[in-house]
């Protein structure tokens, strides 16, 4: 129990409380368990919620594939593979990050690298090809983006990854 949010454990002990609001800073809660036998203890907890959220970057690039879609007028079923391609771009690029198995496009990376330009990179090289006349907004996003990540080897891997991803997608 918390506060007057009840939940329930399965026989793993794992469980999680919805819609819990965190401030900025130090979140003080009190919690109590209780079983079957009617056994209960209390528990304090203190959640530190620290930084800013960010914007997530593969959201980003799914809302301008999104609006180049309407944009352009596209068909459901070629709109569906064009969003299915940006997706599976962006997935193989954290597969590659990551060292973990990818669906398509199988790369590794060695030394540093900027997630957010390549996962913007690989959604690029994807999109620019098929929407020449939204070209300006894609340049626009993708330019932003690279104007907040220093110069250096993370941000030359990243946009070397994404090109190779999106490129080998199109093919």
């Amino acid at each position: 129990t918390l506060g007057s949010t009840n939940v329930l454990a399965p026989g793993t002990g794992a469980f999680q409380i919805p819609d819990v609001a965190l401030v900025s800073g130090a979140n003080l809660f009190s919690l109590t368990a209780s079983d079957l036998a009617g056994n209960s203890s209390q528990a304090s907890l203190t959640i530190t919620r620290a930084g800013v959220a960010t914007a997530d970057v593969a959201l980003a690039w799914n809302q301008l594939t999104l609006d180049a879609l309407r944009l352009s007028l596209t068909d459901p079923p070629i709109a569906t593979r064009i969003m299915a391609m940006v997706s599976l771009a962006q997935f193989d690029t954290l597969a590659a990050i990551e060292n973990s198995p990818a669906y398509l496009i199988h790369q590794s990376v060695t030394g540093p690298v900027s997630v957010d330009v390549a996962l913007a990179k690989a959604a690029y090289t994807v999109l620019y090809p098929l929407f020449p006349a939204q070209r300006a907004s894609f340049d626009t996003a993708l330019n932003a983006l690279l104007g907040t990540v220093a110069d250096g080897a993370a941000k030359t891997n990243a946009l070397t990854l994404g090109q190779a991803i999106g490129e080998g997608i199109l093919a």
